[in-house]
């Protein structure tokens, strides 16, 4: 079976349990929904190769046999700390690895021609390259992933463009053109890390900026040219 239909199939086994306790009161006392978390996050942590998603698998078992074994323990310490070791584990893997920007933007042609760009990743990793020559606004999202946007190769339809990016526990590389820049003052970004390639100086000597808002949340954006 490919990585992509396992995927969609935990997915709908995650959804039939959740709509299965609708209907049977009694559905969670036979299979506890920390169990249930503990097998969806874990194994797409190990189809995408993503510590943090292992390592939330691995806390949901914290409640779990704390519920099963009736032992005494503050099961949401231990849940806490064992995702915090997957997040660490998280950051160093991820700066350890170096790729490429190689995937299409795969739409229709009528949309990759249009002016709005949308993008989302959830629980994967997606590439995209965007060819359209009159983009006018960008629209990112993010929860458990890696965003990879190549705007390299687009044209702006004006000379400030407005990028939304929301991403949650993660990374987001963007790569622009050298003739534009971006502003990430109007973000928000708790627990993450903003890296930028060009100077702030660099803004009066541009063609086009694009002006970042939304919000990070322990996620890792590059910037670069």
């Amino acid at each position: 079976m490919e990585r992509f239909n396992l995927r969609s199939f935990l997915l709908f086994l995650l959804a039939a349990c959740f709509i299965a306790s609708a209907f049977i009161p009694d559905f969670w006392i036979m299979v506890n929904y920390n169990l249930v978390f503990f097998v969806a996050f874990f194994c797409f942590g190990i189809l995408n190769r993503r510590p943090l998603l292992i390592f939330l698998g691995l806390a949901f078992l914290s409640p779990y046999v704390h519920d099963l074994l009736n032992l005494d323990f503050a099961q949401w310490n231990l849940f806490s700390g064992i995702f915090l070791i997957g997040l660490a584990l998280e950051l160093l893997y991820g700066r350890s690895q170096k790729k490429g920007l190689t995937k299409d933007y795969k739409v229709n042609k009528n949309d990759q021609e249009g002016p709005h760009i949308s993008v989302k990743t959830y629980m994967a990793e997606d590439r995209y390259r965007i060819y359209s020559q009159e983009v006018e606004t960008v629209d990112m999202n993010m929860a458990f992933g890696e965003l990879w946007l190549d705007l390299s190769q687009a044209s702006f339809a004006s000379s400030k463009v407005a990028v939304h990016l929301d991403a949650k526990f993660g990374e987001v590389h963007i790569r622009l053109p050298h003739a534009c820049v971006m502003d990430t003052t109007g973000i928000s970004h708790p627990l993450s890390s903003v890296k930028v390639d060009r100077f702030e100086s660099d803004l009066e000597q541009v063609e086009t900026r694009l002006h970042l808002s939304g919000s990070l949340f322990c996620t890792e954006l590059e910037v670069e040219y």
